[in-house]
């Protein structure tokens, strides 16, 4: 906190309680440099329970990936795995496999849970061979009532890391990756960026989606049924990490000329608005921050979120285009891919240090409070699971609050405390993945 521009923050005066458990029935170690980790949102269903998922940056293309589902019961306080999604895809020898959940997780209106799983890089799904059992990514429908999944939708010769649910309307959007073909990467010459804004329509009888001539792909799916409604120009993303959502049903999203982008589902139609994010410092050089993650707007009309290059606190005001950048994330600036806010509106709660570099710093819970703009440090997490569990908590992609916002929920990557630590393990913050359930004192919220 004494470095020059470092936003400052307090200490939480009394400590959460904190329930750890480690994703199980695994089939191997994945002692393969990244190993076990964990790149996507988690999310909470209407009865309590959590849903996470994990992979192991495996041989993805040459049909030897995995990554499996878990479900949290914070009743029994009991994780377990309930889904091999390379198994329910029907994965052979000469497939592609899918290594990671990298898009988050969400229950719908039919109560059913959706995913999505990726590749060790979806960018370069160009360079995929794809078969006819796996033509391309899925989206997967998780019944909790009877256990079975199943594959509702296909993302062709595509995958995608990021995903959101507009619950009222029952859509997913999602920005598909590796839609570019080689000629079009060889014409550019240059490592593709840019991705399709995408949305699928869950299903049921909700407004403008049933209109006639709005579904625009996937029609022989018939009206009330899973389908494609709306593929955007296959660049259209820029740094396609998140998308967020306004409470009339509009999508905004990184686009071109460093501006927010925005999709209208009513018009069907994208284009640039008048926000952008003032350009910073960022270790002495001038940088162009991006939206790296959002919560939902509050009944204020604000969203809140984190930048990246630098880490940034943000709010956004999607009535006026009006973006205003409230400092440092934590410290300097942190890399930090989640942030929700709590039921109350009071906070907003995230976790920097989210690609393995959360230990260099503690491992911290941060409370953000809106009114008065501080920082509250609830716990620094590394050095107690470090000692009482052989664990380094490093990082996490997947944040979530409880109903109530009682507790939070992370799924963690990390490694091995040295003394137990295989030494093929990189003390480099993933190999091994985590689930904890944060307590937080009622004094503290």
């Amino acid at each position: 906190m004494e470095q020059p521009g470092a936003a400052t923050f307090v200490m939480a005066k009394e400590a959460p309680t904190v329930d750890m458990a480690f994703h199980g029935d695994l089939p191997n170690r994945a002692l393969n440099g990244t190993g076990w980790s964990a790149w996507g949102d988690i999310g909470v269903a209407s009865d309590g329970k959590v849903y996470s998922g994990v992979g192991d940056h495996g041989d993805d293309i040459g049909s030897k990936g995995h990554t499996y589902i878990y479900c949290w019961d914070p009743t029994a306080k009991v994780l377990k795995q309930i889904v091999d999604a390379n198994k329910v895809a029907g994965v052979q020898p000469g497939d592609p496999s899918f290594s990671k959940v990298h898009a988050r997780i969400f229950e719908a209106k039919d109560k059913k849970i959706y995913f999505t799983c990726t590749f060790n890089d979806g960018g370069r799904c160009f360079d995929v061979k794809w078969t006819e059992r796996i033509p391309g990514a899925f989206i997967y429908q998780y019944d909790p009532q009877t256990g079975k999944t199943t594959i509702v939708g296909k993302l062709p010769k595509s995958a995608t890391a990021t995903t959101l649910l507009d619950f009222d309307r029952n859509i997913l959007y999602c920005c598909m990756e590796g839609r570019m073909t080689p000629e079009d990467v060889k014409a550019k010459k240059e490592y593709p960026s840019g991705a399709a804004l995408a949305a699928f329509y869950l299903g049921g009888k909700v407004g403008w989606v049933d209109e006639p001539g709005r579904i625009v792909a996937g029609a022989d799916s018939g009206i009330g049924k899973p389908c494609w409604v709306y593929e955007s120009p296959l660049d259209a993303v820029v740094a396609d990490r998140n998308i967020t959502l306004d409470k009339n049903g509009a999508v905004y999203f990184n686009g071109k000329e460093d501006k927010l982008w925005k999709y209208d589902p009513k018009s069907g139609k994208i284009g640039p608005t008048p926000a952008a994010f003032p350009k910073q410092q960022d270790e002495g050089k001038e940088s162009q921050p991006t939206m790296r993650s959002s919560t939902i707007e509050s009944k204020a009309g604000w969203i809140y979120g984190t930048t990246m290059a630098p880490g940034r606190l943000f709010r956004f005001r999607p009535s006026e285009n009006k973006v205003e950048l409230l400092g440092p994330d934590f410290l300097m600036g942190e890399y930090t891919t989640v942030t929700v806010l709590s039921p109350d509106e009071r906070f907003v709660y995230y976790m920097p240090g989210s690609h393995g570099g959360a230990f260099k710093i503690g491992t911290p819970v941060v409370q953000y409070e809106i009114a008065t703009g501080k920082r509250k440090v609830l716990a620094f997490l590394q050095p107690v699971i470090e000692k009482t569990c052989a664990y380094v908590p490093s990082g996490t992609y997947g944040v979530k609050l409880s109903a109530d916002g009682s507790t939070l929920y992370v799924n963690f990557n990390g490694h091995a405390r040295n003394d137990v630590r295989p030494k093929e393990m990189n003390e480099i913050g993933f190999g091994l993945t985590a689930f904890a359930a944060i307590h937080i004192p009622a004094s503290e919220r």
